[in-house]
């Protein structure tokens, strides 16, 4: 009975400790814009909010700025449907996470006489308003802003008061079919397993802080995403695999070393949360090289633990060749790899592939890798490890005895997980367990300035654990492994 009953328990269990790490308060605020195809406010429309769980539907009305607004959404999956006079029913699903608003433009279609099919998402959007060179289009309201974008395709200057970022990427996601960037691919396989490649660009406030993935805030009675206070996803642009490797070597050519890194994220993270913490990473890291972005069809909801572990071992042979190809054919001499949670899963069969399949062709090998918080087996892990090391010239893992979120993976796996605590040899351990990582102690490579100043220490100089700042060297019987030491963190001069 106790066998069965597991799974459930972990659903219920996953839902209800990662919720919390927003925000103690679960609900969460469900808005956007309505306008017509030339971008103008549809006042008066009527908005359905259905709790596809529940059945339950809420009604509002969109104000004479097009505005609809939703207080007190409960964590779960939704249908928003839009009705107005003149215009084609509109319905579209979202998912809607606790603490976190969840913002929901609508471009209606104009409806001719007699006309009543709906618009699903996923549907050919209306003609868009054209193809813009030097101009940026906002996710949330089209706003139009003509600017001078230097030729420079990396980090670009913005007098509204930001910086862009480019983010190459490849995702095996599947293509939604609509050109808004945050919606641009789902959280489906995609058909024939294809992967898809490109880049998009991201803005970066110019007053940002170290860490910080900057979003709208309901204390702050924020409702719409600004590039000039929040982390957005700009536009997403596909390319040819042809097209898109070109692009990466000529962008890779121009920086000082020559340098690029890919990005493997965890579970519950969309294709836009993923290219918005990509480019956070590099602008932190200041980073001169290509980003990259490898995003795997993560569903982007907390109860979808069990669908995501599968998706994250069907992904394994595409990253293995993507990374293949990027070794191959991005110029770079230079390939660092970062990996999140459940992201190391993947990263770790694919690396262990590399190592061990019979080829012609030069093993790849990768500068750094750096494993943050994996939410992997610890004697899985312990199995490829060995294979890693062939494929790379340095690996470090962070972990926190504190993380909460692989205390629960553990709870529902029985076994331990490499990210609480392991000590592998010629893998460089770091304990980040005294340093203040939030509520659940499980996304700190990219949120803690000691992690990720630590994280730069590794790619810019590559530097070994006993010349870096802040740590300090431990041991259990005789196996050495290292620790952040707070107080001599904060002392550490900038680099």
């Amino acid at each position: 009975m106790k066998t069965r009953m597991r799974p459930a328990l972990s659903a219920a269990m996953m839902v209800l400790i990662l919720s919390a790490e927003a925000t103690a308060q679960i609900t969460s605020t469900v808005s956007g814009h309505v306008t017509d195809p030339k971008g103008a406010a549809v006042a008066n429309a009527t908005i359905i909010l259905r709790n596809n769980l529940t059945g339950t539907e809420r009604r509002a009305q969109a104000n004479d700025e097009g505005l609809y607004l939703f207080h007190d959404a409960a964590p779960g999956s939704y249908t928003i449907t839009v009705e107005v006079q003149g215009f084609k029913l509109y319905r579209i699903e979202i998912d809607v996470h606790g603490g976190a608003p969840t913002s929901r433009d609508v471009q209606l279609v104009a409806a001719a006489a007699g006309e009543v099919r709906d618009v699903i998402a996923g549907d050919p959007p209306p003609p868009p308003l054209a193809s813009y060179k030097g101009t940026v289009v906002t996710e949330m309201k089209t706003v139009v802003r003509e600017v001078t974008v230097p030729k420079d395709e990396g980090k670009a200057e913005f007098p509204e008061g930001y910086v862009r970022v480019k983010v190459f990427y490849a995702t095996d996601r599947n293509p939604t079919g609509t050109r808004e960037p945050a919606y641009f691919y789902g959280g489906e396989r995609a058909i024939d397993e294809r992967v898809s490649y490109g880049f998009c660009y991201v803005s970066i406030p110019r007053d940002h802080r170290m860490g910080a993935l900057e979003t709208p805030s309901i204390l702050k009675f924020e409702v719409r995403k600004d590039p000039e206070k929040h982390v957005v996803l700009l536009s997403v642009t596909e390319k040819s695999y042809d097209g898109f490797f070109n692009a990466l070597s000529k962008r890779v050519v121009r920086s000082k070393g020559r340098e690029a890194f890919v990005f493997i994220h965890g579970y519950d993270v969309t294709f836009e949360d993923a290219a918005r913490r990509t480019a956070q990473l590099s602008y932190d890291l200041a980073f001169d090289g290509a980003p990259i972005l490898y995003s795997w069809p993560s569903r982007g909801c907390i109860s979808c633990y069990s669908a995501d572990e599968a998706t994250a071992e069907w992904t394994t042979p595409h990253l293995k060749k993507f990374l293949e190809d990027v070794a191959a054919k991005s110029q770079a001499t230079t390939v660092y790899l970062i990996a999140h949670s459940m992201g190391n899963r993947a990263l770790a069969r694919a690396l262990h592939s590399i190592a061990t399949e019979q080829r012609t062709s030069p093993l790849p090998r990768f500068q750094q890798i750096v494993l943050a918080a994996p939410d992997i087996d610890l004697g899985v892990f312990t199995q490829l490890a060995e294979a890693m090391k062939k494929a790379s010239n340095h690996i470090t893992l962070y972990f926190s005895s504190a993380d909460k979120a692989l205390d629960l993976s553990k709870w529902i796996h029985i076994y331990p997980r490499a990210g609480t605590f392991a000590i592998i040899p010629g893998v460089d351990t770091i304990d980040v367990s005294a340093l203040d990582t939030g509520f659940l102690s499980h996304s700190y490579f990219g949120e803690n300035k000691s992690v990720i100043s630590d994280i730069f220490r590794i790619m810019k100089f590559g530097k070994p654990p006993n010349e870096r700042c802040g740590i300090v060297p431990k041991l259990v019987g005789s196996e050495q492994y290292w620790a952040f030491e707070p107080a001599l963190a904060k002392k550490c001069p900038p680099d």
